[in-house]
This record gives C-alpha cells, sequence and structure tokens, in this order.
C-alpha cells in the first residue's frame, strides 16, 4: 500500500463547508462507483444535530438510502454493518435551540435506530448533566447496540457502563463472528455525573484482560472492530496506536477495523496488512465508506461518499437498490420540517451578502469570516455601564467558530451553526504595553488549539500535499476543464490509499491556516494606558499566562464584561438595517 504520511488538509475546517451546487444547474456530477466485498460497512461520526445538512438532504433521506442499500448489498450475499461514532450534538438549532440541548434532536437520530448496528458518543455528549443523561437514557441504556468501553454513568447513584463494555454478534448473512469494542480519547472535561478512564488504563483492568481477551481470539473471531470517538490520523492518533499494539498481539491473525472521529476531517489510514482505520468528516456532509475481503491476505476498499441527492441516487442505480423517491417525505423528514417550524429556525434574521470561509479563503481576504469578525463585527459589542470611556481589545479564539457563513438568508439556524457555544467575556484591566502582547502569546501556544472544540490542524508540508491533489486532478484535459468551470466544491483527500477516495469529483478549496486567536483593538497611541483587554472565559488561563510571561506584577484576575457573545453580534451585523446603515457609513 502506498503511504502518505500526511493527511491532505486542504479542508479540516472548510471541506465540508460545501455549497449547495444543486442549485447550479450547470454543475456537472461525476461518481465512482462502491466495491463491495465480503463485509461492508457504512460510517457516520460528528454528526452535530445537522439532521438536515447543507445539501437540503435529511436523516429521513439518509434513512431510506440504509434501508435500500442493505437490501442491495445482501442480495449479493454480502454483509453491511452501519455505525456511529458519536458527537451527535451542538452545531445546529435542531438539537441547540432546545432547552436542554437535544430533547427533540434525539428523538429524530433515534428514529433511524433500525438501521444502525453500532454506536457511541463524543465528547460533546459529556460537557454537560443533561447532555449525557439525555444521551444514556435516550440512546445508550437497555440498547445492546450501543458500546463505550472506557465511559461510566452514574446511574441512580451507581458507576455504570455507558452502554455496554462490548458486543459479540453475528453477521445477518454469512454470519461472520464480530466483536466490537468502542473508546474514547483521553477527554477530562467530562461532567460529574459520567467519567472517563484512558486507554492505556482501561486495557488493564480485568474485564479486558480477561473477561475480553481470554474469551476471544483468532478462533472465535472473524472481524475485529475497534470504533470510538478518537483521532486516527498519522502524529495524533498515539492512543489508537497504543491500543492496536496491545490487541494485534493476541489477535495476530485476525482482520481489525477502526472507526474513528472527532477532528472532522476525512482520512484512511493503513495499520498493519491486516488493520486499516477510516475517519468520515462532520455534519452529516459525508458517508465514510469501508468493504474488506476476509480472505487469508485481506484486501481493503475505501470511498468518502458526498452526503448528496446525487451521490446517494448514483450508488443504490449501480446496486440495483431501489430508488429514492425525493418528491415523497417518510415519517423522518416530515418530524424535522415539523421541528423547523416549531422551533422557527427558518426565521430570517438578516442578509449575508458574500460568502465568508473560514479557512477557504487567507485572513487578509475580505472574504475571510475571521477578517469580517476582527474588523467590523467585534467593535459591535458593547461596553458595560462604567466602562463607556476605556479603549479595549477584543479578542476570540477561531476554534469558537464552526462553519463557513453562505450567501443567502441569515436565519435563527444560522445562529447556532455558526457557532452553538455559550462563552462568556470577561476582562482585566492593564497597560497597553501588556496587552497589545497577549494574543501573540497566545498565538504560539499549542494548548489553545487543543482546547478548541474543533481542533486545527495544519502541516509544514501542506503546500506539496495540495500540488500533489492538483496534479491528481489535473492528469486528463477534461478533468481540468470540468474542475475549473463545472464541479461541485468539495475536498480532494489524499490518505494512505491514494488520491482516489472522493466518490464525487470536486473543484477544491485551498487551506489556509489561521491563527489560534484573532482581535480588534481600538486605536491606542499611549504606550502606558489602562485598557480592557476583553477574552472569551474558554481561554482565561492562557490569558493569565501570557501576562505571567511578560513579568506582570499586577493582579491577575478576570472581571466578566457583560455583553452579547459572538453570535449576536454578527446577527447584528447581517441584520438588514445595520447592514445599510454601515455600507453608508463606509461611503460616507
Amino acid at each position: 500500500m502506498n503511504r502518505f504520511i500526511f493527511v491532505l488538509l486542504l479542508f479540516v475546517n472548510t471541506f465540508l463547508d460545501l455549497s449547495n451546487a444543486s442549485d447550479n444547474k450547470n454543475v456537472v456530477y461525476k461518481h465512482s462507483p462502491l466495491l463491495t466485498n465480503d463485509i461492508n460497512f457504512i460510517h457516520t461520526t460528528d454528526t452535530h444535530t445537522w439532521l438536515k445538512n447543507k445539501f437540503g438532504v435529511d436523516w429521513g433521506n439518509y434513512y431510506d438510502f440504509l434501508r435500500s442499500f442493505r437490501r442491495g448489498v445482501e442480495s449479493k450475499g454480502q454483509d453491511l454493518i452501519v455505525i456511529d461514532t458519536g458527537d451527535k450534538i451542538d452545531g445546529n438549532g435542531i438539537g441547540d435551540a432546545t432547552i436542554p440541548k437535544g430533547i427533540m434532536s434525539y428523538e429524530v437520530f433515534n428514529m433511524n435506530m433500525d438501521n444502525y448496528d453500532l454506536l457511541t458518543l463524543g465528547n460533546h455528549e459529556l460537557y454537560t448533566e443533561s447532555s449525557s443523561t439525555i444521551e444514556y437514557y435516550n440512546t445508550a441504556k437497555n440498547n445492546d447496540k450501543y458500546v463505550c468501553s472506557n465511559v461510566e454513568y452514574l446511574d441512580d447513584g451507581q458507576w455504570t457502563t455507558f452502554g455496554q463494555k462490548y458486543k459479540y454478534f453475528e453477521t445477518n448473512v454469512n454470519n461472520r463472528k464480530v466483536l466490537a469494542i468502542s473508546f474514547l480519547f483521553d477527554f477530562q472535561r467530562f461532567n460529574t455525573l459520567t467519567r472517563v478512564t484512558p486507554i492505556e488504563k482501561e486495557i488493564q483492568k480485568d474485564w479486558f484482560k480477561k473477561d475480553l481477551l481470554e474469551k476471544f481470539n483468532d478462533e472465535n473471531v472473524d472481524i475485529l472492530i475497534v470504533f470510538g470517538h478518537l483521532v486516527i490520523q498519522h502524529g495524533q492518533n498515539q492512543e489508537l496506536l497504543l491500543l492496536h499494539n496491545t490487541l494485534r498481539k493476541h489477535f495476530q491473525g485476525t482482520v481489525i477495523q477502526y472507526f474513528g472521529g472527532h477532528t472532522h476531517i476525512r482520512d484512511f489510514v493503513s495499520i498493519d496488512d491486516k488493520s486499516t482505520a477510516i475517519q468520515s468528516g462532520r455534519f452529516c456532509e459525508t458517508l465514510g465508506f469501508v468493504s474488506i475481503n476476509l480472505d487469508h491476505e485481506p484486501s481493503f476498499f475505501r470511498k468518502y461518499v458526498d452526503f448528496t441527492r446525487q451521490s446517494f441516487d448514483y450508488h443504490l442505480k449501480v446496486l440495483k437498490g431501489d430508488k429514492i423517491d425525493w418528491n415523497v417525505k417518510n415519517f423522518i423528514s416530515k418530524k424535522i420540517d415539523n421541528l423547523y417550524k416549531i422551533l422557527n429556525l427558518e426565521n430570517v434574521l438578516g442578509y449575508i451578502p458574500n460568502t465568508y470561509y473560514m479557512n477557504g479563503k487567507p485572513l487578509t481576504s475580505s472574504s475571510n469570516l475571521f477578517n469580517l469578525i476582527r474588523k467590523h463585527v467585534l467593535k459591535l459589542l458593547e461596553k458595560p455601564e462604567g466602562r463607556e470611556d476605556i479603549k479595549r481589545i477584543i479578542t476570540i479564539n477561531t476554534g469558537l467558530i464552526r462553519s463557513d457563513l453562505f450567501e443567502g438568508n441569515f436565519t435563527e439556524n444560522t445562529k447556532f451553526q455558526v457557532s452553538p457555544y455559550e462563552n462568556k467575556w470577561k476582562y482585566i484591566t492593564v497597560p497597553y504595553h501588556f496587552a497589545k502582547h497577549i494574543s501573540n502569546y497566545l498565538n504560539t501556544q499549542s494548548s489553545i488549539m487543543n482546547l478548541m472544540a474543533l481542533p486545527s490542524i495544519s502541516s509544514p508540508k501542506s503546500k506539496p500535499i495540495l500540488d500533489m491533489e492538483l496534479q491528481y486532478l489535473q492528469k486528463n484535459d477534461d478533468s481540468a476543464f470540468e474542475m475549473k468551470a463545472r464541479l461541485p466544491l468539495g475536498p480532494v483527500t489524499c490518505d494512505d490509499f491514494g488520491c482516489d477516495g472522493e466518490d464525487t469529483l470536486h473543484e477544491p478549496l485551498r487551506y489556509y491556516k489561521m491563527p489560534n486567536v484573532v482581535e480588534y483593538s481600538d486605536v491606542i497611541n499611549d504606550e502606558t494606558e489602562e485598557v480592557d483587554y476583553v477574552y472569551l472565559d474558554f481561554f482565561e488561563l492562557e490569558v493569565f499566562k501570557a501576562l505571567e510571561t511578560m513579568n506582570y506584577n499586577g493582579v491577575i484576575k478576570g472581571t466578566s464584561y457583560d455583553a452579547s457573545s459572538v453570535v449576536p453580534l454578527l446577527q447584528k451585523y447581517f441584520n438588514m438595517n445595520e447592514q445599510i446603515n454601515m455600507d453608508l457609513e463606509t461611503v460616507l
């Protein structure tokens, strides 16, 4: 197998923020088929309540696709296993507009439960007690499909496995013996009703050593599935490799297939000659597909399927499955439409005149979202009473923003899509000659990146990889022409198997690395002037560390800055009347 040490980092934050190309009648879709085999897998992860995605395809359409796809695969005498690896909440109004979050979106997600074979949780299910409680009682408890080997829940005063430690079953068609285990990465910001044990400690417990390893072996396991909210890409998959080394010592001849998540990218990694790992994007914009020939020398196939009408129709046609009737809404699609109405998610709050990209344009571009925020949005932050005359520097971490902003209506749902977090503003008053250096310090700290809910990944080799992928797309004139003029915008992923993993040929976006934080600053000329350094409580400790490294001798303590969060500021900026007034001010 070819190995590309670095995954394509071209689309870490932007690659799945694809424009709705179906609105453009001139777009040409070129697909490549899925190679089904002895055992096949469909994988979703990091759906974040995007149960109706940017392409207008919803969870009900996915339900119809899975039912038809499974019938088609099984009619060929092959097996299908459908997997989800968590992070079901935070990111879209259908889940985040309710109190508590997810109380309605879980009902919709679980309507697809019959189509799933294995499920688990992600870190977002563990931030708050309410999120964990809903996940546990609505999805995990008494559900033999739900596996989480290293997370526990405090159920009626007793620590209980969040689902099952493992699942052993036989496939529907060929009775393949499957052992499935699931692990969450070493996440430490869990709430008081839950606890996470690091993998290295969990695999030392009796249940793993005695119940699992003594009971199962190469003789009674045809394939070992390890699925969970784990990073798989090279250079960041230390936890996965530690687990794999332990498993491989015991299961020396068994195929081990990993399904990961968390970093929102498409990736496929070769671990050894009998083991690979896939990660399948985010926000219901990717279906990861893997098929395996379970011969003595197994072979693997992977594709990243766009979560679009065009891809669904194409693959069902190739498989000779039942067509989806896009004119008829099933019970899930009707439920989603009803929730949109109940929650007023399509209520128009303003208008976005141009598309603003998180990483698809350089920071200095007028089309870059962070450039818009630092130049035009942050200065709209109202000043609390008593601080009207004090100049300020306002800083946000770029990980706060979750989605590009596309030209069109700014709706109630947009608010949750762009940033679902409820961080509070804090401030510390320091002399300007200290305040002006804080952001520079923050932008040198990897700890800020590690705090981000959506990790930012970069590589010094990202530019050569981009060149390699463009060369791949341009290897014939027809592809080059369509890439430039008429292909849908989307990712081109280079992984350990090459650059042909996309099921749809895309026009690629470049990836531009963003800083950890961006800031707005008032005009301040006096180095000794006392100014308010305003920041989000999410990275307060890092702000304090910055001042400590500068030998600041004053009291280092943050104070609440009573003002709107970033999302209302964006709403205010894109409000039609506000936008007109600002444009007039610019002209005058």
